[in-house]
Protein backbone atom coordinates (compact mmCIF):
# COMPACT_ATOMS: atom_id res chain seq x y z
CA UNK A 1 0.00 0.00 0.00
CA UNK A 2 1.14 3.09 -0.66
CA UNK A 3 1.69 6.07 2.28
CA UNK A 4 -0.89 8.43 -0.33
CA UNK A 5 -4.16 5.96 1.44
CA UNK A 6 -2.69 6.19 4.57
CA UNK A 7 -2.76 10.18 4.49
CA UNK A 8 -6.46 9.81 3.20
CA UNK A 9 -7.44 7.93 5.83
CA UNK A 10 -5.75 10.23 8.65
CA UNK A 11 -7.46 13.20 7.36
CA UNK A 12 -10.68 11.22 7.08
CA UNK A 13 -10.33 10.46 10.56
CA UNK A 14 -9.86 13.78 11.86
CA UNK A 15 -13.07 15.22 9.80
CA UNK A 16 -15.06 12.24 11.14
CA UNK A 17 -13.88 12.91 14.79
CA UNK A 18 -14.27 16.38 14.46
CA UNK A 19 -18.17 16.15 13.60
CA UNK A 20 -18.81 13.45 15.98
CA UNK A 21 -16.74 13.84 19.09
CA UNK A 22 -16.08 17.89 18.54
CA UNK A 23 -19.64 19.26 16.44
CA UNK A 24 -21.19 16.44 17.97
CA UNK A 25 -23.56 15.53 15.17
CA UNK A 26 -24.15 11.73 15.23
CA UNK A 27 -26.75 8.97 14.15
CA UNK A 28 -29.16 7.98 16.66
CA UNK A 29 -30.01 4.35 18.05
CA UNK A 30 -31.95 3.18 14.76
CA UNK A 31 -30.75 6.42 13.02
CA UNK A 32 -30.47 5.01 9.21
CA UNK A 33 -31.34 7.97 6.59
CA UNK A 34 -30.71 10.29 9.58
CA UNK A 35 -34.50 9.89 11.34
CA UNK A 36 -32.96 9.97 14.83
CA UNK A 37 -29.86 12.03 15.24
CA UNK A 38 -27.95 12.62 18.37
CA UNK A 39 -25.99 15.58 18.93
CA UNK A 40 -23.72 16.01 21.62
CA UNK A 41 -20.82 17.85 21.61
CA UNK A 42 -17.25 17.91 23.76
CA UNK A 43 -16.68 21.15 25.04
CA UNK A 44 -12.32 20.71 25.82
CA UNK A 45 -10.33 22.97 27.85
CA UNK A 46 -8.69 25.10 25.27
CA UNK A 47 -11.59 25.51 22.46
CA UNK A 48 -13.58 28.85 22.99
CA UNK A 49 -16.44 27.69 20.35
CA UNK A 50 -16.73 24.73 17.67
CA UNK A 51 -19.69 24.13 14.60
CA UNK A 52 -20.60 21.32 11.84
CA UNK A 53 -22.69 20.77 9.41
CA UNK A 54 -23.47 17.59 8.04
CA UNK A 55 -26.07 17.20 4.78
CA UNK A 56 -28.44 14.28 5.40
CA UNK A 57 -31.01 12.39 3.10
CA UNK A 58 -33.44 15.06 5.31
CA UNK A 59 -31.86 17.92 5.18
CA UNK A 60 -28.89 19.77 6.46
CA UNK A 61 -27.74 18.58 10.58
CA UNK A 62 -25.69 21.67 12.27
CA UNK A 63 -24.44 22.58 15.70
CA UNK A 64 -22.39 25.41 16.89
CA UNK A 65 -21.49 25.70 20.93
CA UNK A 66 -19.39 28.13 22.58
CA UNK A 67 -18.29 29.04 25.86
CA UNK A 68 -18.99 32.34 27.88
CA UNK A 69 -17.84 33.81 30.90
CA UNK A 70 -20.79 32.60 32.60
CA UNK A 71 -22.14 29.00 30.94
CA UNK A 72 -22.39 27.87 27.24
CA UNK A 73 -24.36 28.02 24.44
CA UNK A 74 -25.63 26.01 21.30
CA UNK A 75 -27.42 26.60 18.68
CA UNK A 76 -28.69 23.71 16.51
CA UNK A 77 -31.07 22.99 13.03
CA UNK A 78 -32.86 19.77 13.04
CA UNK A 79 -34.11 19.10 9.38
CA UNK A 80 -37.82 17.82 8.96
CA UNK A 81 -38.38 14.19 9.13
CA UNK A 82 -35.99 14.12 11.91
CA UNK A 83 -35.66 14.06 15.58
CA UNK A 84 -32.53 14.50 17.83
CA UNK A 85 -31.30 13.59 21.40
CA UNK A 86 -29.37 16.81 22.58
CA UNK A 87 -26.75 16.74 25.54
CA UNK A 88 -26.43 20.65 26.02
CA UNK A 89 -22.26 21.15 26.65
CA UNK A 90 -21.47 22.24 30.35
CA UNK A 91 -18.27 23.80 31.78
CA UNK A 92 -16.82 21.66 34.25
CA UNK A 93 -17.38 23.91 37.12
CA UNK A 94 -20.75 25.19 36.38
CA UNK A 95 -23.15 22.84 39.19
CA UNK A 96 -26.64 23.14 39.00
CA UNK A 97 -27.82 24.92 35.63
CA UNK A 98 -30.18 27.16 34.39
CA UNK A 99 -31.15 26.19 30.27
CA UNK A 100 -33.12 28.97 27.78
CA UNK A 101 -34.09 27.73 24.49
CA UNK A 102 -35.00 30.86 23.02
CA UNK A 103 -36.12 33.24 25.42
CA UNK A 104 -38.12 30.41 27.27
CA UNK A 105 -36.87 28.77 30.60
CA UNK A 106 -36.36 24.60 29.76
CA UNK A 107 -34.29 23.46 32.78
CA UNK A 108 -34.21 25.11 35.83
CA UNK A 109 -33.82 23.61 39.63
CA UNK A 110 -32.46 20.37 38.30
CA UNK A 111 -35.78 19.77 36.61
CA UNK A 112 -37.16 20.16 33.24
CA UNK A 113 -39.65 23.13 32.39
CA UNK A 114 -42.32 22.05 29.91
CA UNK A 115 -44.00 24.63 27.65
CA UNK A 116 -41.10 25.02 24.91
CA UNK A 117 -43.31 23.27 21.55
CA UNK A 118 -40.54 21.54 20.21
CA UNK A 119 -38.94 20.01 23.14
CA UNK A 120 -40.75 16.16 24.21
CA UNK A 121 -38.51 16.23 27.26
CA UNK A 122 -35.43 16.38 29.23
CA UNK A 123 -33.10 14.72 32.00
CA UNK A 124 -29.77 15.01 33.79
CA UNK A 125 -27.04 13.14 32.20
CA UNK A 126 -24.90 11.36 35.35
CA UNK A 127 -21.99 14.16 34.35
CA UNK A 128 -24.54 16.84 35.34
CA UNK A 129 -24.92 18.14 31.47
CA UNK A 130 -28.64 18.05 30.41
CA UNK A 131 -30.11 15.94 27.85
CA UNK A 132 -33.05 17.15 25.80
CA UNK A 133 -35.61 14.78 23.44
CA UNK A 134 -37.04 16.99 20.66
CA UNK A 135 -38.22 17.25 17.38
CA UNK A 136 -37.17 19.02 13.93
CA UNK A 137 -36.62 22.68 14.26
CA UNK A 138 -34.23 25.38 14.95
CA UNK A 139 -32.59 25.62 18.55
CA UNK A 140 -30.92 28.06 20.95
CA UNK A 141 -29.83 26.67 24.16
CA UNK A 142 -28.41 28.85 26.47
CA UNK A 143 -26.74 27.64 29.77
CA UNK A 144 -25.69 29.88 32.79
CA UNK A 145 -25.05 29.41 36.32
CA UNK A 146 -28.31 29.33 38.92
CA UNK A 147 -29.82 32.29 40.03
Amino acid sequence: PSMNSHDHAMFGSVGSWFYTALGGIQLGEDGAGYRHIRIDPQMTEDLFSASATMDTIRGRVSSSWARLDDGSTLEIDVPAGSDAVVVVPKPQELTNPTVHEGDRVVWEKGAYVPGDAGIQSASAEQDGRIRFELGAGHYLFRLTAED
